[in-house]
């Protein structure tokens, strides 16, 4: 494989690659590491192995996945590979095309959960699949304030027990550029009993166009770019700035919550910050709170 060892970008779409050859590129990725842009379009295979392409340690960052007819165990196990872990094995993949797959509420759940602690991507292309709009919310929630579960609360106090125990080496990773740095550890804060915290406020493109959602999803969306919008005070540099959700039953013609949608979008791409007025019937005491806490601990 070595007299490959220049090749960066990889597009294979439509080869009836099966599962073994996703073994033998899913080394060539990892043993290499020289490979960043992959194509696999239209190659579906039974195991649906894909995760196998998105394993620590690899150089990959642009993985397209369109037509491979991946489940919602498929989706669970490349969400899987995408969770947070600790430098230098850290997820690296910035875009992820998984359109025109079959991916329904449950797939869209596990991609939801990758994306409390995934800090990576900043594009998701769900286009074509079959969520219906209880599956679109399970990701716009984890774009906004959560609160964290009981293990995720344990995680944080183990890993600052842990940094405690091992100051020492812990500086030493630190001057390494390795700091063991867990999203939640440094964006969530405890508050009125709850530890909450800010969010994913990294995915800045997110495309859910052609699945089976609603107008009722469009609140969901409003509600999560004027929290951002809040949170971020026009950064453009994080945050959506991009979302698709074109198609199934979403009417744009007259239609209030679409025209306030686009809008929102317009002015998150110019980065337009709005009146803390304007906030205040969608933003929530506890994300006051949360960014006064957040910029205090950036400072």
């Amino acid at each position: 494989m070595q007299k490959y060892n220049t090749i960066t970008v990889l597009k294979l779409p439509n080869c009836n690659i099966n599962a073994f050859g996703i073994v033998q590129i899913a080394e060539m990725i990892t043993n290499i590491g020289c490979v960043q842009d992959l194509n696999l379009d239209m190659n579906p295979n039974a195991q649906e192995n894909y995760h196998l392409l998105c394993a620590p340690g690899g150089s990959l960052k642009y993985l397209s996945l369109r037509l491979c007819k991946i489940s919602d165990d498929g989706a669970k196990k490349i969400a899987n590979e995408l969770r947070y872990r600790d430098p230098p094995n850290n997820p690296k993949l910035i875009i992820l095309n998984l359109a025109n797959n079959h991916i329904t509420k449950d797939g869209a759940g596990h991609i939801g959960e990758m994306l409390r602690t995934n800090r990576s991507l900043r594009c998701l292309v769900l286009l074509g699949n079959r969520m219906c709009d209880e599956g679109a919310r399970l990701i716009l929630q984890e774009l906004k304030i959560i609160t964290l579960k009981h293990e995720e609360i344990v995680e944080v106090r183990r890993r600052k027990f842990a940094e405690l125990a091992l100051m020492e080496e812990w500086k030493i990773k630190t001057i390494l550029g390795h700091e063991m740095c867990h999203p939640h550890k440094k964006e969530s804060f405890p508050m009125n009993g709850k530890m909450m915290a800010i969010g994913n406020l990294e995915l800045q493109y997110l495309d859910l166009s052609f699945n089976h959602l609603t107008n009722d999803i469009l609140q969901e969306t409003i509600n999560c770019l004027y929290y951002q919008n809040y949170m971020l005070l026009g950064d453009r540099s994080k945050g959506l700035l991009y979302v698709l959700i074109e198609g199934g039953g979403i009417d744009k013609q007259g239609n209030k919550d679409w025209n306030r949608f686009d809008e929102l979008l317009r002015q998150r791409q110019s980065g337009e910050r709005l009146e803390n007025d304007a906030y205040r019937e969608f933003v929530s005491q506890e994300s006051e709170i949360l960014r006064r806490s957040f910029n205090s601990s950036l400072a």
